[in-house]
């Protein structure tokens, strides 16, 4: 029961909506005169309470009383002489002729039926028998399971008694006792001749003692080869070392010698207790002395390094407030003159004197280049809705079916990186609260809103492609009144043909707006090429899409595969057919009346080619 205020939404919703069930809705008008009469004592009226606080109680009644005033009846006598009549067993009679009686369903079956305001001890029952219907499915499944089991035994049985059938050998081939019987004698006849020969055991007493005194041997060898190798190698490290630093103290000059037996000789004084030195010491004592003296490189090496970051860091302090004047420029050591150059540059030309004065001239510059560039999105911004408009302008005039047209809708995009964009953008270019219009802080939020754009350049290709600031969306709507109809966010849940012709919509209207025709300048010629022309569409959003270019007075060129021809035959004047052969194309040009006269003929012959072949 649908109230009159609901009854435009309920029918639009079934409408649209596949319900996967059978349902019957009743319109409810408003309240009119309504007289109820009394049902008689056997009425089915009688037995039917309606419950009072109901909004429906009038309608409802009258309902009852118009359409199931039926009379109940015990006995069949009653039953034939009524009109309108129920009998016990559920037979119907409703009129004089028609009877009815459905006993597809036992009339005792309570989950057939509700019987008060409530439906819970009908769920209650369904509920019983769901819970009753999955026990059983369990046992069946245990049982199926078991099946299987059995059936998989068997299976494996009956394949081991097919593969032990194949067998072709004789018993003597496989009887594996004997031969295992013959092994065990052949081992024991062995063992009982080695023990009854004291000679044979002698001899293999004598030759294990050998073998080991053999490998004893051979190992003794092989250590004494392994330590005059070792000696050997030795004498030949120390003549290498002897001759090196013979070599590298003979290539010394005179005073190179000197000065490096006076420093050798105070490192010397200074790291070594003095004692009486040996020939046997000098190999500890250089590696005293050059471990104290790597010690003290290591510590020069490591103030080197102190400095050197101290250096690169203070470079890259420099670089971060000011990324102008290094952008080429290296943060390393070896970029350390060219910023003593630029620093003596600085200090000669003494810039610090109109640092005030050029601060002011970039901050005022630089708020003013961005005032231009948010001018420049603006006009992008209100070029795009000067187009939008002018395409609704010519969708207007196109029917996109019986009564309605459809116009792009566009809404501000929910991205979130456009609108931070937008709000900083905004912010750099307003005014600020206090006397210093250019401050230091807007000066600061256009630096980081630049910097951004430099760092991330597909962050900036979104923000500032104007196109991606708006979400477009199709409503169609009705031309009596403008009233909305439908609106297509996207082209999802559509069938093909509502996808294209939304297409054909919206490039027809692109098309006016590249020709200029909105203004209903006519010109002799406007030309639109379509390649692969309506391959996969249906025939219906073909002449859909055929028409609304032959309303436009626009001239086509349609290139095909030979697809939809009995429909674009319908639209064009001439017809052109391209063949390739021995790689040359021919070209065959003809109207399109011709075209059906060879079409027709062509039928002829192939009715006729059937005709013989039959005879």
């Amino acid at each position: 029961m649908v109230p009159d205020h609901l009854y435009a939404d309920v029918c639009d919703f079934i409408e649209n909506t596949h319900l996967g069930a059978r349902v019957v809705y009743y319109r409810i008008k408003q309240r009119q005169n309504y007289f109820p009469i009394s049902p008689e004592s056997d009425s089915l009226l009688s037995k039917v309470e309606i419950k009072p606080d109901s909004e429906h109680y009038q309608w409802l009644q009258s309902q009852l009383q118009q359409r199931f005033d039926y009379s109940c009846c015990e006995h069949l006598d009653d039953f034939r002489r009524s009109e309108k009549a129920l009998s016990l067993q559920g037979q119907i009679k409703s009129g004089r002729f028609r009877h009815e009686k459905d006993d597809r369903h036992n009339i005792q079956d309570k989950s057939r039926y509700v019987l008060g305001w409530s439906n819970r001890e009908k769920i209650d029952l369904l509920s019983a028998r769901l819970d009753n219907l999955e026990q059983q499915q369990k046992a069946l499944k245990t049982e199926l399971s078991q099946f299987k089991n059995e059936k998989d035994r068997l299976i494996s049985q009956s394949r081991n008694a097919l593969n032990l059938a194949d067998f072709n050998f004789t018993f003597s081939q496989i009887n594996w006792p004997y031969y295992s019987d013959k092994v065990a004698q052949l081992q024991l006849e062995k063992q009982t001749l080695e023990s009854a020969s004291d000679v044979l055991k002698n001899l293999q007493q004598a030759l294990q003692e050998h073998q080991q005194k053999f490998k004893d041997n051979e190992a003794a060898l092989n250590r004494h080869y392994s330590e005059k190798g070792a000696t050997e190698t030795e004498i030949a490290s120390d003549e290498n070392s002897l001759n090196e630093n013979k070599s590298l103290f003979e290539s010394l000059p005179e005073t190179a010698r000197t000065d490096t037996f006076v420093s050798l000789d105070a490192i010397y004084k200074q790291h070594i207790k003095p004692t009486q030195i040996r020939v046997n010491m000098l190999h500890n004592l250089s590696i005293q002395l050059r471990s104290k003296v790597n010690e003290n490189i290591s510590n020069l090496e490591a103030k080197r390094t102190r400095k050197l970051n101290q250096m690169i860091s203070a470079m890259g302090e420099f670089a971060s407030a000011f990324p102008n004047e290094v952008t080429e420029l290296d943060k390393s050591a070896e970029a350390l003159p060219e910023y003593q150059q630029l620093l003596k540059q600085l200090t000669d030309e003494d810039f610090p004197r109109h640092e005030g004065r050029f601060k002011e001239m970039l901050n005022r510059d630089t708020i003013r280049a961005m005032a231009l560039f948010r001018s420049h999105l603006d006009r992008q911004d209100e070029s795009i809705a000067a187009r939008i408009r002018l395409i609704n302008q010519s969708l207007h005039e196109l029917d996109y079916q019986a009564g309605t047209y459809i116009e792009i809708d566009s809404i501000s995009s929910a991205d979130v990186d456009i609108r931070d964009f937008k709000v900083r953008l905004k912010q750099c270019v307003e005014l600020s609260t206090d006397d210093n219009l250019y401050s230091e802080e807007k000066f600061e939020r256009v630096k980081d809103l630049i910097e951004q754009m430099r760092n991330q350049p597909k962050w900036t290709e979104k923000v500032v492609d104007v196109r991606y600031w708006y979400l477009f969306n199709v409503v169609e709507r009705y031309r009596e009144d403008n009233s909305e109809k439908e609106c297509y966010s996207d082209s999802g849940g559509k069938s093909g043909g509502q996808k294209e012709k939304l297409a054909y919509s919206i490039l027809a209207a692109a098309i006016l707006l590249q020709y200029g025709l909105l203004d209903n300048a006519k010109r002799r010629f406007n030309l639109v090429v379509i390649d692969e022309a309506f391959a996969r569409g249906s025939k219906d959003s073909t002449r859909f899409g055929l028409e609304l270019f032959e309303k436009l007075g626009l001239q086509l060129i349609l290139v095909t595969p030979m697809q939809k021809l009995d429909v674009i035959e319908n639209y064009v004047q001439n017809v052109h057919f391209v063949d390739q052969k021995n790689n040359r194309s021919m070209l065959l040009n003809m109207t399109i009346d011709a075209y059906r006269e060879k079409l027709e003929q062509n039928k002829k012959l192939q009715q006729y080619a059937r005709m013989l072949e039959l005879q």
